[in-house]
């Protein structure tokens, strides 16, 4: 954690531990944890004792509980475990060009031949098709056979 405070880096990032997780079992630690979390601006995941989940920075400790950065109020009492939330997935860049190469094929509905019936044709027509060219080349195979058609 202070690693990050001395880089500048969010403490997400930041290489090195971080702090261990802080349970209900020591309300002393989890209070502590609190605090640090508070003091670094640490996102952290808090499991309350019904089992749900809520990721976010403290922002203020209220008499109800903690407030957390996305607007939910968790009280103290309900909190069952603090820790390091996982860290956030970067958003990606709208101008990114690595899907330019194949944006020709999104209007296609999973297979290159299912795009549209007025301007593909369909699975149907070409098993009916290779079943044709299989006995014509069939039929040019045999001795004696008719020519095809």
């Amino acid at each position: 954690m202070t690693a990050a405070i001395a880089t500048g880096e969010p403490p997400e990032r930041a290489s090195g531990p971080h702090p261990a997780p802080a349970t209900a079992s020591d309300p002393n630690g989890l209070v502590l944890r609190v605090l640090a979390a508070m003091s670094t601006g640490e996102r952290v995941l808090m499991r309350l004792q019904d089992g749900s989940e809520h990721v976010g920075r403290i922002v203020p400790r209220t008499v109800d509980g903690l407030v957390l950065d996305t607007g939910k109020v968790v009280a103290m009492a309900e909190l069952r475990t603090i820790m390091t939330a996982p860290p956030e997935l970067p958003k990606r860049d709208k101008r990114d060009r690595r899907l330019a190469a194949c944006a020709h094929t999104f209007g296609y509905g999973s297979h290159c031949l299912t795009k549209s019936r007025c301007w593909s044709t369909t699975f149907t027509a070409l098993r009916q098709a290779r079943e044709d060219h299989a006995r014509a080349t069939a039929r040019q195979r045999q001795p004696g056979a008719a020519p095809a058609r």
